[in-house]
């Protein structure tokens, strides 16, 4: 679990993220440090805009592509969170 946290606080840093949105059944421990996390209730599109990212898990990534896979399992959220501004998948 330790690399997903690091991997996900230096991409924290690097895109200069405040405040992340995660969907409600997310781990707790996946949050990086220094940032606001707000769990997603139903967050309309302006609030999703006004928030700095989203972190959402995936059922696969491919690094080659760039290509991230969505099924609507556990810690993948709503569709709403993968379509905002920046979505750092997991």
């Amino acid at each position: 679990m330790g690399g997903v946290v690091e991997a996900l606080s230096a991409a924290r840093r690097d895109f200069d993220v405040s405040s992340l949105v995660v969907p409600q059944d997310l781990p707790a421990e996946w949050a990086p440090s220094g940032v606001e996390v707000i769990p997603d209730t139903g967050l309309d599109v302006r609030e999703l805009d006004r928030i700095g990212a989203v972190l959402t898990r995936c059922a696969l990534g491919i690094a080659e592509t760039g290509t991230v896979v969505l099924d609507g399992g556990p810690g993948q959220g709503r569709r709403a969170l993968s379509l905002s501004r920046t979505c750092m998948n997991a």
